[in-house]
């Protein structure tokens, strides 16, 4: 279920510790163990929707 703090909708994966976020323009958005916990910008979500897709579904339930 994903979460909304200011211009960010986000999703928390425990598996993992890293935030996904999604800001009001459709930038995407990382946080977390991965990026040593500093905010980072992916890209827009429409050139990696595919991408996106294909990860949340090799997730566990």
């Amino acid at each position: 279920m994903a979460e909304e703090i200011g211009q960010y909708s986000y999703r928390f994966y425990p598996q993992s510790g890293n935030f996904l976020a999604v800001d009001n323009a459709g930038m995407l958005y990382i946080f977390g163990p991965y990026t040593g916990n500093t905010l980072l910008q992916i890209g827009e979500v429409n050139a990696l929707r595919e991408a996106i897709t294909a990860w949340e579904a090799r997730l566990p339930p």
